[in-house]
């Protein structure tokens, strides 16, 4: 796939897809966290799953939110910890299950967090070069192994010293295009 297609399959995500109920879960691996400040970008998973994963390991953290989404523009998240975000396409809410505050005009999937991240990728990922390294099987869906590092890191600071760079590494769902893996 070339890097075009891969872009513009990004950037029509969600697709096709009219509607989603999973969890989203980020496993933070606590041991590398705490050697250094060069690895805070590399040390946390986030995965869009609609089956229940695996418990984590003793050694990683895990922030939990159950999540859905129906196309165009209606999601809710719900964290673990209480937390509610939510939209009906038109208004939106945050706050915590006894209280929620409204937030004004839905603005669509870049309210959302990090499920708009993983649904909407094209924003994040548009900003990075992006090659596929292969295909794999991820949850049980035909996905893009895809690598992508920031295309101009030294224009973050400018002035600066320039930041390191910190590849990601996508499993993007080849059919409609949203990240599975982050």
């Amino acid at each position: 796939m070339e890097q075009g297609d891969l872009l513009a399959l990004l950037d029509a995500a969600p697709g096709a897809l009219a509607s989603l109920a999973g969890r989203l879960r980020t496993w933070t691996d606590l041991g590398r966290r705490t050697r250094g400040i060069e690895e805070l970008m590399s040390v946390r998973v986030v995965t869009l799953s609609v089956g229940t994963p695996g418990a984590p390991g003793p050694t990683e953290a895990t922030d939990m939110h159950r999540v859905w989404f129906a196309a165009p523009d209606r999601w809710r998240v719900e964290g673990d910890n209480g937390v509610l975000m939510l939209s009906d396409g038109e208004q939106r809410w945050e706050g915590v299950t006894a209280f929620v505050t409204e937030r004004g005009p839905a603005r669509g999937l870049v309210d959302a967090g990090a499920l708009g991240d993983l649904l909407a990728p094209g924003a994040l990922l548009g900003t990075h070069r992006c090659a596929v390294a292969g295909e794999i099987e991820l949850l049980g869906r035909r996905c893009l192994d895809v690598t992508a590092e920031p295309r101009a890191p030294d224009r973050l600071r400018p002035g600066g010293p320039p930041l390191p760079v910190c590849p990601a590494r996508v499993a993007v769902d080849a059919e409609h295009g949203i990240v599975l893996r982050r």
